[in-house]
């Protein structure tokens, strides 16, 4: 190979102003020198912004416009005018590090021209704040093909190909604009071209709000199930399931793979290879296969003995346990039930490790937090739900007692709490949050289990007067109910100036209305996205989600409906960042909205007080507690009422709202500072254990 072969890095844009900048000067700014960079700008429509921005480089970059035709047009057309040896892809919103092409070709040193390298890389948000590092555990060459089926980890912008390759396998398919990449990587797999992993982060992969994914999900879906339907066809069984011992059983795996995720063409595809080549000496074990997945212990007899201990286990319930002889002083061992990626939580834990706590955390769902002791309690693929929560009944007894904690904490009630009454420990803590106890009638056969946990509490924390109320016309002992509040920080959530954030959505002087919550049925997110489009005329407005779906075909209804109504440059989906971050969006809006069908002093309501925001909610009782004349507004949760409560809060100036806003930020800091909130707490733990 020769030692300096020039690299040609193709950049492909449509009205990508936002990043475009930062990717060429990471292009420019390679250790590597004998680089061209060409810019293919694929019809924007965005008044010249991206064109303007790619020929202030003058002549350090080759610049092109074309018509619009999608992705794999644009890399086509670059290819085509490329003069070097090595194609090299830079999507306009990623990022290049300084010596990403020097590593590289360096490792390329001894490779022949059939080897195409891909890296790791690190996720980074529409702000450049670095995320999660994907480190890449490359499979064996014979497990190549199977392995991008079930999970496509090469990220395209880390890959270096040789530009021979495009010549044997032919360019990228014009026809795809989301699968276009892996339908070419298949091609030379196809040809034998050898894919070798090198173990370095190279680049920085953006996720934002404007990703085309976002809004063409239905899209994305048809084209991966009909790529994968070409990749069953096209690849021999040996070459997708080497050294197999049972062919049937690895392609009903697959079937079963494809249609979780969508791929119902692709999934019909396997389950017909699969019977095709079933025998009547495996039928057997296909079938209890498919009773692995329904049953999830491992095969019937387990079941059945599960079932059994199960039954005995609950017919005598649970024995009462519990830690005793705390010394005066001493730290406390707490285990904690619940979801460790809640925001509440992780405030929690925050403050016990801040206060010393030894801090054992059994999650719900999966996650980890840095500094304490993690324990995994997330249901499994394919488990019936009944089958999860009776393995979590017995595991997280089976774990307290291993734990052997001074308490233990269930957050929240449903389900955090009922685990934590089954374990039968002494002294235990249960965390009143919403839900469970304001809409109590609609929890069917837990509502029993609910009660029960709120009887035997030994404390009950919530974080306002109605939850209280709630919890007591249950049957709680208001005696043991205490007002603990999720408290905002006022050194991160306050006043600040976002031009630098509005620059990098694109936002000019639009007046953003912000909703902080989950994409979900409870928090009415239609209903706002409908009242928005009301008012969407009468002024240069734009709405704000997080792209943080609860529920996915509540999700898809909502993007279908921006899509139907052409909403998609009116809306603005950000991605989901860590609560410190949150203050960002807050000040970026000019209304917060929040209307949940039920809540209890909602911490996003308080961090946008904080921030001297103006919000719209919903017409909830908490918000007695907060009123302080006009100081926000309320809404029924009702398309046309909701529209007019909008333009309401959007058209009250900034500066007649402002001695207002204060006046909200002074009521957070003296009902909600986090620096005080959680005082009573550490004293209300150490009274319960001494008293058991």
């Amino acid at each position: 190979m020769k030692t300096n072969p020039k690299v040609s890095i193709i950049v492909p844009v449509y009205n990508g102003s936002n990043y475009l900048k930062e990717a060429i000067e990471s292009a420019l700014t390679q250790t590597y020198k004998n680089v061209e960079i060409i810019v293919i700008n694929d019809g924007s429509n965005d008044q010249g912004a991206t064109e303007k921005i790619a020929l202030n480089f003058g002549r350090k970059v080759r610049y092109y416009k074309k018509k619009n035709g999608g992705v794999a047009s644009a890399l086509n057309f670059g290819i085509r005018k490329m003069t070097g040896k090595y194609f090299s892809w830079l999507s306009h919103d990623d990022i290049y590090f300084p010596q990403k092409l020097e590593k590289q070709i360096a490792f390329l040193q001894k490779k022949s021209k059939d080897t195409i390298i891909y890296s790791n890389f690190v996720i980074i948000d529409q702000f450049g704040h670095l995320g999660k590092t994907i480190k890449i555990h490359p499979p064996i060459k014979s497990r190549l093909i199977h392995t991008i089926i079930t999970n496509r980890f090469i990220h395209g912008c880390t890959l270096l190909i040789h530009k021979s390759a495009f010549d044997k396998a032919g360019f990228f398919n014009e026809n795809l604009r989301n699968t276009q990449d892996y339908e070419l990587w298949f091609r030379f797999i196809a040809l034998d071209f050898n894919f070798v992993h090198q173990n370095e982060v190279l680049v920085k992969a953006r996720h934002h709000a404007k990703q085309t994914s976002l809004l063409t999900n239905d899209v994305q879906i048809n084209e991966e199930d009909n790529l994968y339907y070409w990749a069953i066809n096209r690849f021999l069984p040996k070459q997708i399931f080497p050294k197999t011992k049972n062919l049937s059983l690895d392609y009903l795996n697959l079937s079963l793979f494809l249609k979780i995720h969508g791929c119902t063409k692709a999934s019909q595809l396997a389950k017909h290879l699969s019977f095709r080549r079933m025998t009547y000496q495996n039928f057997f074990f296909n079938f209890l296969f498919y009773l692995y997945y329904l049953l999830w212990p491992k095969n019937l007899i387990n079941t059945l003995q599960f079932i059994n201990c199960a039954l005995r286990r609950l017919k005598r319930r649970t024995c009462k346990i519990s830690y005793s002889n705390v010394k005066e002083g001493q730290p406390l061992k707490i285990c904690i039930i619940g979801n460790i990626t809640s925001i509440h939580n992780q405030k929690l834990i925050d403050f016990l490790k801040k206060q010393n706590y030894d801090i054992h955390f059994i999650s719900t769902h999966k996650g980890r937090v840095s500094g304490i002791n993690n324990y995994d309690l997330s249901r499994r693929h394919f488990e019936p739900k009944f089958w999860w929560f009776l393995r979590s009944i017995f595991l997280s007894r089976k774990l307290i007692r291993k734990i052997n904690p001074h308490l233990v904490q269930g957050q929240y009630l449903a389900l955090g709490g009922i685990f934590a009454y089954l374990s039968g420990f002494r002294p235990y803590v249960a965390g009143v949050w919403g839900t469970e106890v304001l809409e109590f009638e609609q929890f069917g056969i837990l509502k029993y289990l609910i009660k029960k946990t709120l009887l035997n509490a030994d404390l009950m924390i919530g974080s306002s007067y109605v939850l209280k109320e709630a919890a007591v016309s249950i049957g709680a002992d208001p005696t043991k109910f205490h007002l603990v509040r999720f408290g905002v920080d006022l050194d991160i959530f306050k006043p600040v100036s976002t031009k630098y954030l509005r620059q990098k959505i694109g936002l000019k002087d639009e007046k953003v209305i912000f909703s902080p919550r989950t994409i979900d049925t409870i928090y009415n997110t239609k209903t706002l996205v409908k009242a928005f489009e009301l008012i969407v005329q009468k002024g240069r407005f734009k709405l704000a989600l997080l792209n943080q779906p609860f529920n996915q075909s509540y999700s898809k209804e909502i993007k279908d409906y921006i899509i139907n109504y052409q909403l998609e440059n009116k809306v603005i989906f950000l991605p989901s960042v860590e609560n410190s971050k949150m203050a960002d969006y807050y000040n970026l809006a000019e209304v917060v909205v929040s209307i949940p069908k039920s809540d209890s002093a909602a911490v996003s309501f308080l961090e946008a007080m904080a921030c001297e925001k103006k919000i719209v909610v919903s017409d909830l009782p908490y918000l007695k507690e907060w009123q302080h004349g006009q100081n926000f507004w309320r809404s029924e949760i009702r398309v046309d009422k909701l529209s007019k409560v909008l333009l309401m809060a959007l058209n009250k100036p900034v500066t007649e709202f402002a001695s207002t806003g204060r006046l909200n930020r002074q009521l957070v800091r003296q009902k909600a500072d986090l620096k005080t909130c959680f005082d009573e707490l550490d004293s209300l733990y150490r009274q319960i254990v001494k008293a058991v």
